[in-house]
């Protein structure tokens, strides 16, 4: 962002300053100017008059591209200027932060009328005393915005510098790199020359060739010069880290990562079978002794007899632990086997909970809910789309997670089952409830959240056109449903001037009804003047409550209807609903 040299440029009519070229007494240009003066606020203003077309344009233009906003002082004299719609559309230009000061009764000129109607403006005629502190704190608020943001692009240019940094060190480090691998591949082969064509491992101590990278045994990777002739290896090595990886390879040796049941059964295996080999070498003694004593034969054979038998129950024990040992494995598959099947049950049950939980009942009234399932698609219309309604949605790419939407819109009976009245103009229980504000949706939405538990919500505008255009399984069509706007929409063609039941037209590619036409949608977004795909307003909630619709309706024309078309207001009308969206729970 360009630093700038004004606060505030004062746009106003040179008639209610000055009349023979002499000060009006009074006047609202001075109380503003008298106003900044007192509170620091810097500003450029036109005092003596230019009135040549060249020099007009230049120092005027200039002064606005200098400046950080614009104040536009309404008069019935400024909106017959064309010096001040010249000033405007400059401002709105160079995307200018404008604040109208009004100063008469008059109405705003028809050529910036719809730049000037959706601001937040300031009425010097009805409230002289509050509308110059009310314009000081606009301004200051107003410079607050463009300060924070111009130290997150300084942060952004720093972090765009360091990456240049990064990328310029990567480089350099490839290329000594990639001089010090031939350095070292020529010393690994003059080392084979004078004889040193092998080297052995620290950890395993396996021999290797000279010029490996590391170890085919354990895996130790050798340090650049390691193996080199001449080069003292020991020296290459971190002690710590060594004895670390000799220790993890000496226990992988000895098995020592086995469980540790398993272990002990082993071990208590290998035991039973050392008394058995020391059981057989007794008996092989005192066969000996038997053929060496003869008088002490019947003695001998007594203990040979006893040795067998203990032989045997030694042989017993043996097969016993083996047994035990193979009903252990079999038990532990056993146990893994119905843990997976508990699993995959309770796996399905989540699923069959989340399809339940779809549908809704309120005080004897359902509603459903339908997946949408996340993804990315370019949101608005296209520069070039000459059918656009509204050419303040451009095309931006949007990526959402996984949630749902109503499959229709909040009808009468839902209204009257969660708030006790109907404020429709057209009664009717499957008619959509219509006639409501934004404020009006957050109220019903913060009684139908304290009856079931959930946390339902206005969707986004990006959700509201992604669920339009059919989500994953779009088709690419004009309306929610179809090219053919007959089958999907009520609209002014077809609707005989009123709202209609809901579930009347073809649904969509995702089962949802009624996206286009019957009445207009409210979302939960702010409408923005410099990004309307920005979730909160740039002005602030202050300048205005000016939330998104979209969908189109039963009175306007097919292009209204459109899934990228738009507009924005505070009010209700008997033409504006709404439908519900929750995240996936």
């Amino acid at each position: 962002m360009e630093q700038t040299k004004y606060d505030v440029f004062i746009s106003y009519s040179r008639k209610d300053y000055v009349k023979d070229d002499v000060e009006i007494p009074g006047n609202p240009i001075t109380a503003i100017m008298d106003c900044f003066d007192q509170n620091g606020v810097s500003y450029w203003v036109d005092k003596k008059g230019i009135y040549s077309g060249d020099e007009f344009v230049k120092e005027i233009s200039t002064a606005i591209v200098n400046s950080k906003m614009l104040v536009f002082v309404s008069s019935k004299n400024s909106n017959e200027s064309e010096y001040t719609c010249g000033e405007i559309l400059k401002a709105k230009k160079t995307k200018k932060t404008i604040i109208p000061f009004i100063i008469d009764e008059c109405d705003f000129n028809e050529k910036f009328e719809i730049l000037l109607l959706p601001l937040n403006h300031i009425d010097y005629v009805n409230q002289p005393n509050t509308a110059l502190p009310e314009l000081l704190r606009t301004v200051n608020k107003e410079k607050e915005r463009i300060r924070l943001i111009e130290e997150k692009q300084n942060e952004e240019n720093l972090k765009e510098l360091k990456k240049k940094e990064i990328a310029t060190g990567v480089k350099d480090f490839q290329r000594l790199n990639g001089e010090q691998d031939f350095l070292i591949r020529s010393l690994y082969s003059k080392s084979k020359d004078v004889g040193a064509k092998t080297k052995k491992c620290p950890v395993c101590e396996a021999k290797v060739s000279v010029d490996v990278p590391y170890c085919e045994s354990c895996g130790w990777h050798f340090a650049s010069l390691y193996g080199v002739y001449g080069v003292d290896g020991k020296s290459l090595h971190d002690e710590k880290q060594l004895q670390i990886v000799r220790g993890l390879w000496q226990d992988l040796r000895e098995g020592k990562d086995c469980k540790t049941r398993l272990k002990k059964m082993e071990s208590e295996f290998h035991a039973t079978a050392e008394k058995l080999n020391r059981s057989q070498k007794e008996l092989e003694e005192a066969i000996k002794l038997y053929d060496n004593v003869k008088e002490e034969k019947i003695e001998w054979e007594e203990r040979a007899k006893s040795i067998e038998e203990q032989y045997e129950d030694l042989q017993k024990l043996i097969e016993e632990t083996e047994r035990k040992y193979a009903e252990e494995k079999r038990k532990a598959e056993e146990q893994r086997l119905a843990e997976e099947r508990k699993y995959e049950a309770e796996r399905k049950a989540e699923e069959e909970k989340l399809a339940k939980e779809r549908t809704f009942t309120v005080g004897g009234v359902s509603f459903k809910m339908i997946r949408v399932e996340g993804g990315s698609f370019m949101m608005g219309s296209p520069d070039n789309d000459s059918d656009a309604y509204d050419d303040e949605n451009p095309q931006h790419r949007v990526t959402l997670s996984d949630y749902y939407i109503g499959e229709t819109q909040v009808t009468q009976a839902l209204w009257k089952a969660v708030m006790g009245y109907n404020p429709s103009y057209w009664k009717g229980d499957s008619l959509p409830v219509e006639n409501v504000s934004w404020d009006d949706c957050q109220k019903f939405i913060k009684q139908l959240n304290k009856k079931t538990g959930k946390s339902f919500r206005l969707p986004t505008e990006a959700e509201w056109e992604y669920a339009a255009r059919g989500g994953k399984k779009s088709l690419g069509y004009k309306y929610a449903g179809g090219n053919n706007i007959e089958k999907v929409a009520w609209y002014d063609g077809n609707s005989e001037s009123k709202t209609h039941p809901v579930k009347q037209k073809d649904a969509n590619e995702l089962g949802l009804y009624d996206m286009s036409g019957n009445v207009w949608e409210w979302c939960q977004d702010w409408y923005g003047f410099y990004d309307s795909s920005a979730q909160t307003n740039p002005l602030g909630p202050s300048s205005g409550s000016f939330r998104v619709l979209r969908g189109g309706c039963w009175y306007g024309d097919a292009r209204i209807c459109r899934v990228d078309s738009r507009r924005y207001g505070p009010v209700r009308r008997f033409r504006r609903g709404f439908r519900l969206a929750i995240v996936q729970q």
